[in-house]
Parts: structure tokens; sequence; C-alpha cells
């Protein structure tokens, strides 16, 4: 058989094609995962994750809906270098933090 100076390219475009599609997840993410890679990333401040249709994770800090009043009262005033923190609890369940920072 005999071979043209093609065949090197070839193989280099198969194997690229190759090492693409590898490089792709071919499964979806749990919670329980992106939670560990956020919390890998930036730390234990991590308290929620959403997972796009497009497979990009959303980091989401700070307190929780669980969260009591001190403690969402403490994060704020603590993020934002507040002098006077107004706090919200929404019918969603989320809080609204509302603060005066230092000018």
């Amino acid at each position: 058989m005999k071979s043209n100076g093609n065949t090197g390219a070839g193989l280099a475009v198969a194997a690229a094609l190759f090492a693409l599609t590898m490089a792709a997840p071919s499964y979806a993410l749990s919670y329980k995962q992106a939670m560990a890679a956020c919390q890998g990333r930036y730390g234990m401040g991590i308290t929620g994750v959403v997972i796009k249709k497009n497979g990009q994770i959303v980091c989401q800090e700070g307190p929780g809906r669980n969260a009591t009043r001190k403690e969402v009262y403490d994060y704020c005033k603590k993020r934002y270098s507040a002098t006077t923190v107004y706090l919200r609890k929404l019918p969603s369940g989320k809080w609204e933090c509302r603060y005066y920072g230092r000018f």
C-alpha cells in the first residue's frame, strides 16, 4: 500500500478529535459533587450550588435559608463592613440584607 504525505496529518486530526471528545464530561454532576468542587476551590463558606443546563456550576456563599437572624446579621456585618444592617426574611425564605457601609 502506497502512502501519501497526508496520512500523518489525518492521524493527528483523528487523535485531536478523540482527545476533545474524551475531555468533555459524559455524565451530569450531582449536587454533592458540585458542592465538593466549590468548597474545594473557594473554601467552606460555600452554602449553595446551582448547576445550569449547560453544565456550568454557580457557587453561592453566605448563610442559607435555614440560617438564624444572628448568623445572617454577622455575615452581612463582616462581608460589607457595615455600620448599620437591616435584615428581612422574604416570603420565599431568602434573607435580604440592606446596609450602610463605611465611607
